[in-house]
């Protein structure tokens, strides 16, 4: 009698199991495509063997599509919040050093006059001429720096790098949904 009693219940659990995992599977996958969670749904796929029945395959792949559909959509730099971010920090940082430019060639090329403009504001200390040839380079290697970092920074934005890097994020999760094998099992 204990044996049928156990043997019953693991043909329960053998039976029910896949069902319930299944369905887990598909919640998980599902979850992951929301959040266009590439590492999960490669571990769920790849490395986990998740099965999913033919409706919730087919439900799954129609998710991924809109998904795809949605981050293409997004590709522009007035959608995209970040890349928009990225792209007016860009800019500040080249208007900040083409003033830091500026101020090197004034430094380098006008010291005299420098030093005449701020003695006459009378302020309590006094830089010379020569104060301002010393600082004309550290003044000018800051400002390429600037304009090299801002232009880095506005290409990037300009580009939509963010909006691009989601949009083939949701690609490769469609394709690893494609691979997903389908049960025979029926809910």
């Amino acid at each position: 009698m204990k044996k049928y009693v156990i043997s019953s219940f693991l043909c329960i659990a053998s039976i029910l199991g896949p069902l319930h995992a299944t369905n887990d599977n598909f919640d998980k996958l599902l979850v992951a495509l929301k959040n266009t969670d590439e590492k999960t749904a490669f571990q769920m796929v790849i490395m986990e063997n998740a099965t999913v029945d033919k409706e919730s395959k087919e439900h799954l792949l129609d998710a991924a599509e809109e998904l795809v559909a949605q981050k293409e959509k997004s590709i522009s730099l007035l959608k995209s919040g970040r890349d928009l971010g990225v792209f007016g920090c860009g800019l500040g940082c080249i208007a900040l050093g083409g003033l830091l430019l500026e101020a090197a060639y004034e430094c380098r090329f006008y010291p005299g006059e420098l030093a005449k403009e701020h003695k006459a504001l009378n302020w309590p200390t006094a830089i010379a001429a020569e104060d301002f040839l010393f600082f004309a380079p550290g003044i000018l290697g800051i400002a390429l720096s600037l304009v090299g970092l801002g232009s880095y920074y506005a290409k990037k934005g300009w580009i939509c790098n963010t909006a691009l890097h989601l949009r083939d994020k949701a690609q490769r999760i469609q394709g690893l949904i494609k691979k997903v094998p389908t049960s025979e099992i029926k809910k």
